[in-house]
């Protein structure tokens, strides 16, 4: 369907190894050459390259999923109770509180725009757009803020569908933020620093003293702790059983462990035969 849609013909290169990798790749192929035959014009076109199509198992890259996101839509929907694709949140400033439905779809052309952003040009963005409309309709704000727009849509109501757009928006970046103001902020930091491999200094990670902290904190949620152990495990290839064992009884996610183990349907490793892997040593915090 994406081929079609972009008119596009590509040849096909697969990742060597897994069988169902090879089978996808044949599998589009065929449908691929079915679709050609039926419209001969596809991947034609004045001064256009020969596209390339990468088939690859998600062993190529078990890192990526483990990270959190810092695009917009990716931190909405993983920060936020957003369900059906449909943000809740109740406007202030007004007479009276009330609360807001909004679709987040195609439909909303600024989301459209937006939603694939880092989360710190959001705002800047939105604030922009904002300004160049209000000057455009001389409006004036001395800050673009959710409290100065909900008394512009209070004085302005000509102009509430439109300025009630820019509030959305404002007011769901301002939510992510207060979020991972959280325990999130440093999550992330432990996840990019375990999944390079070194710090933000580009000094490599000798110990694991980053790793405990994370493990200990009652406010992270046990998901979080998995992924975070996923992560030192990819970095340091395998652990110890006991080690692991270690682990997952100071995160106290003993209920998740099969997660862990799942990695090995990736042709990752777990524990290494001899248990003899790294180790690091937790106390117990009252």
């Amino acid at each position: 369907m994406l081929c079609a849609t972009l008119q596009e013909y590509p040849a096909i290169h697969y990742h060597k190894g897994p069988e169902d990798t090879a089978q996808l790749a044949h599998a589009v192929l065929a449908k691929l050459n079915t679709f050609k035959a039926d419209t001969p014009s596809l991947g034609n076109g004045p001064e256009k390259t020969y596209s390339q199509l990468l088939i690859v198992d998600r062993a190529a890259d078990p890192v990526s999923p483990l990270l959190h996101k810092l695009t917009f839509q990716a931190m909405a929907y993983d920060l936020l109770d957003i369900k059906q694709d449909t943000y809740r949140h109740e406007t202030t400033g007004l007479s009276e509180a009330q609360e807001k439905v909004v679709p987040l779809d195609e439909d909303d052309d600024l989301w459209v725009e937006l939603r694939h952003m880092h989360i710190a040009d959001v705002s800047k963005r939105v604030t922009g757009l904002l300004k160049t409309f209000c000057e455009s309709k001389s409006l004036t704000t001395d800050k673009a803020n959710i409290k100065d727009l909900s008394h512009i849509l209070k004085k302005m109501l000509q102009y509430q569908m439109e300025l009630g757009k820019y509030s959305t928006h404002l007011h769901l970046a301002d939510d992510c933020m207060k979020h991972f103001k959280g325990y999130v902020e440093k999550l992330c930091s432990v996840e990019q620093d375990l999944a390079m491999g070194s710090d933000a200094e580009d000094k490599k990670i000798k110990d694991d003293m980053k790793l405990i902290p994370v493990l200990l904190d009652a406010a992270v949620p046990p998901y979080d702790k998995i992924w975070v152990l996923l992560l030192y495990i990819l970095l340091r290839n395998d652990v110890s059983k006991e080690n692991l064992a270690k682990l997952i009884q100071h995160a106290n996610v003993q209920a998740y462990s099969s997660l862990i183990w799942n990695l090995e349907q990736l042709g990752g490793t777990v524990t290494n035969p001899g248990g003899s892997g790294t180790s690091i040593w937790l106390e117990q915090r009252e």
